[in-house]
Formats: C-alpha cells, structure tokens, sequence
C-alpha cells in the first residue's frame, strides 16, 4: 500500500524532515522558499496533505481548488490566522456532504430512526445547503425530525 502524500512548504528541523519522510511520501523544500499561490494551489491538487508553516496564505483558492485532494492542512507553527478558516469549513462540508450516501446512518447506535435512509439524505442537503465561503456552515443542531420532536405523518 502507497504512504500518503505529504507537501511541506518550508524548510523544517532535519528531526521533523526525517520523521515526516520516513512516515509518508513526502515532499519537502530544502531551500525555503516560499511557495506561490499557483504553487499552493497545485499542491492541494497533488498531495494527500499538506502542511505549510504560519507565512504561507491557505486562501479559499487553494481550498476549493478543482481537483483538491487534500484532507487536511497542518500548520507548523502557533495560531492558523494564515487560513482561511470559512474556506475550509465549506471545503470539510463539501467532501462530508460527498460521502453521504443513501442508507448510511448518521446517528448514534442507541437512536431510534423510523425512516434510516432519510438520515443520510438530511444530513448531504443539510452540508450542501451551508457550504458556503460567504457564510460558513453553522452548527447542524438536531439531526433528525426525532430529535427536533417532530412525528412523521402516515
């Protein structure tokens, strides 16, 4: 099985480089230099992950990248002011609204669902809906007409 793609945009401590490469196919940046935002861009696209330090810009660009295949960002660093956060909560929305299929259940074992299909489909059209870099997703709050007490009509 291929180890997972891993795009680090800075040079890091030998110690991290070392560890990083042993775990994962990683890309490293010997020389330092920053990377552009076409760079960044076709590194979302690239790799599996990608972990940049707190001077590189995560913009929405590079988030909603066609094409991305990241599944995370990891900062090297403190704070995350460098990400666009709105971005990436539309970006988690997305790709969890894509896994959503019809007959998963999204609800904890112990609940009782009448109609278990439906849960899927709330919860795709709930994560579309909100997947917006205008408005990120608010809280889903109840997930099911169960838990708002609403009964289905027969």
């Amino acid at each position: 099985m291929s180890r997972p793609k891993v795009i680090i945009t800075a040079k890091l401590p030998d110690a991290v480089e070392q560890k990083a490469s042993a775990l994962f196919d990683a890309t490293l940046n010997p020389t330092d230099t920053p990377l552009t935002a076409a760079q960044l861009i076709e590194a979302a696209r690239s790799a599996d992950a990608l972990l940049p330090n707190v001077t590189d810009k995560i913009t929405a660009d590079v988030l909603g990248a066609d094409g991305r295949r990241i599944k995370i960002v990891a900062n090297y660093g403190v704070g995350f002011n460098n990400v666009d956060v709105a971005a990436a909560t539309c970006a988690m929305a997305i790709d969890v609204a894509a896994l959503a299929m019809p007959g998963m259940l999204w609800c904890s074992a112990s609940q009782k669902r009448l109609y278990p299909h439906r849960s899927a489909c709330c919860a795709r059209s709930t994560a579309l809906r909100n997947a917006c870099a205008a408005s990120p997703p608010s809280t889903m709050g109840a997930r099911s007409r169960t838990e708002r007490g609403v009964t289905p009509q027969r």
